[in-house]
């Protein structure tokens, strides 16, 4: 299978590609200040065809939600600046994903405050509801940080049998008073692996001692450790060595099922697709050309999880990609002169004599059986009869006799 891409087309006629390139009809752009404008207009098309996401995998009983930056740096109003991540500037996007495959199920990419809203949630609580829609009544478990999470969110959806899990604020409204530090809920300064909780109804607060105090919220773990069960530990550095300092039952459920998203970001960086541009839209257009790749390479490792190529084992996302490029490529040759591949020379070899000549017009020309093969070599030589140009033989190159022998080139 030949993986070579840069013989398909060069750089330039993918920048003419990428130039002209349009996910929507710009006739039917609203124009800004106009009543039904939207910012995302112009790849509004292919986000709405994206949430076609949720219906080809069906999510296990672990999801959660996060934040997945798209780096743009140009001029756009819905650009903000983070500067604790490793992209200062980017395009803030809100994704539910699987927390065990990190397969992208519905995203939401936030374009600036919504005049039409439910003014009586806040935005990270309306984001999520927004995301969950579809998991209401399936009693799965949801993971998310503590931008997140707030009393009210995990009391909405505790009541859409969804339970919830995550690391909190101490601030946030509604929160116990009584598990803020400020209010003397532990020692000044307890050992590492002190923890305690508090219960009421439905929700648990806790705090865990580490190398600082850390908040949770929970509807969907055990508070404390149960009889017949072993307590769970966390391994640590102390100096030169590691030890294991207790912790509480949550911790080890959110450490195993948070990273659902990052673990796709993960991979998308590994081998991504996308290309700078001043286009802002454009760079969104990368992001979910990714997200599509990713999901198809997870769903085919569901279904196939033994799937081998080369000898070396179940493929990675490069040989995925790779192979799909081909799949769409599928012999395609756009450098030069469109190239017909068909055997017809062969036919004609018994019945017309083949015999090499110079060029009519005395001009060296691109060698058929090279460019076939992605090379790019020129000869003066010219057959006659089927009016190919191809190279004499050498010590290099028989095209000239491969031309007339060989079927599959």
């Amino acid at each position: 299978m030949r993986t070579n891409l840069a013989s398909v087309f060069t750089s330039t006629r993918f920048q003419q590609i990428s130039r002209f390139l349009h996910v929507s009809d710009p006739a039917l752009e609203v124009v800004r200040g106009t009543p039904g404008y939207d910012k995302l207009q112009k790849v509004r098309p292919l986000i709405d065809y994206s949430k076609k996401f949720q219906e080809c995998y069906k999510l296990s009983k672990y999801i959660t939600v996060d934040d997945a930056m798209i780096p743009f740096k140009g001029r756009w109003g819905i650009k903000q600046y983070m500067k604790d991540k490793p992209h200062k500037w980017d395009i803030k996007s809100y994704v539910l994903a699987d927390a065990s495959t990190g397969y992208v199920s519905n995203f939401f990419i936030y374009s600036g405050k919504s005049l039409d809203g439910d003014a009586t949630e806040g935005l990270c609580t309306k984001a999520v509801l927004d995301l969950v829609g579809s998991c209401y009544n399936k009693g799965q478990i949801l993971y998310v940080d503590n931008y997140y999470t707030s009393p009210r969110l995990f009391e909405i959806l505790y009541y859409n049998d969804i339970y919830a899990t995550g690391t909190a604020r101490a601030n946030r409204a509604n929160y116990p008073v009584e598990m803020k530090k400020s209010k003397h809920p532990v020692p000044r300064r307890a050992e590492r692996g002190y923890y305690r909780h508090l219960s009421r109804g439905p929700m648990t607060a806790g705090i865990w001692f580490d190398r600082r105090y850390v908040n949770f919220l929970f509807t969907a773990s055990t508070p404390a450790v149960q009889p017949g069960e072993a307590q769970p530990t966390t391994e640590r550095r102390d100096g030169a060595r590691k030890v294991d300092i207790l912790c509480p039952p949550y911790l080890s459920d959110y450490v195993s099922y948070m990273r659902g998203v990052d673990r796709g970001d993960q991979l998308i960086a590994l081998y991504g697709v996308g290309r700078k541009s001043r286009k802002p839209w454009k760079r969104i257009f990368y992001y979910l050309l990714e997200c599509a790749i990713l999901n198809a390479y997870i769903i085919e490792s569901f279904s196939d999880p033994n799937h081998e190529t080369s000898g070396r084992g179940k493929r990675d996302l490069k040989d995925f990609e790779t192979e799909l490029a081909s799949m769409l490529i599928d012999g395609f040759v756009g450098r030069g002169r469109r190239l017909d591949l068909d055997a017809s020379h062969l036919m004609q070899k018994s019945t017309l004599p083949h015999f090499p000549v110079p060029s009519p017009d005395g001009k060296s020309r691109r060698c058929k059986v090279c460019a076939i093969k992605g090379g790019r070599s020129e000869s003066i030589v010219f057959c006659d009869v089927c009016k190919v140009h191809l190279c004499t033989a050498t010590a290099q190159r028989k095209c000239f006799y491969l031309f007339y022998t060989v079927e599959d080139l």
